[in-house]
């Protein structure tokens, strides 16, 4: 019985994954209480990544690895929040570039009578395999680390 659904499934040609990702990612540059990104996840609907990495002095060539993800998945940005990598589990890995992004200069701090800069950005990501029909939009959330 074993060997005939191998054969059966063998015979079906190639078998897609439907993995339909979306992330929405905030990252505070300040150099005042450290450079913090936040980030949300969502594979098919189903959120599997809720967390965040605070790194102090990040460049943009920091890569952020977010902690709050479900056991053997992970999520990592790094670009200033431009780039992204997305493991699923043991089914695939999937690096992404943000497909909608802003960013914006604010007051973070002083130095005397001196303003000190920070930036931040905010970043969407979507990755669609095969037919995802409609599924969670990529958004952005006018610099809240939640949408």
């Amino acid at each position: 019985m074993k060997l005939i659904l191998l054969a059966l499934a063998l015979s079906m040609g190639p078998i897609y994954i439907e993995a339909c990702v979306t992330a929405h990612v905030y990252l505070r540059n300040c150099i005042f209480g450290g450079d913090t990104l936040s980030a949300q996840v969502f594979d098919n609907d189903v959120e599997v990544c809720n967390g965040g990495k605070t790194i102090n002095l990040a460049s943009s060539d920091t890569e952020f690895c977010i902690s709050g993800c479900r056991p053997g998945y992970s999520f990592c940005v790094k670009g200033n929040a431009l780039t992204a990598t997305y493991h699923n589990g043991n089914v695939y890995t999937k690096t992404m570039t943000a497909a909608k992004r802003q960013s914006n200069t604010f007051t973070c701090g002083n130095a005397g009578s001196r303003e000190i800069k920070g930036t931040e950005y905010e970043s969407c990501f979507s990755d669609f395999y095969y037919n995802c029909g409609q599924h969670r939009p990529c958004d952005l959330c006018d610099y809240r680390a939640r949408c």
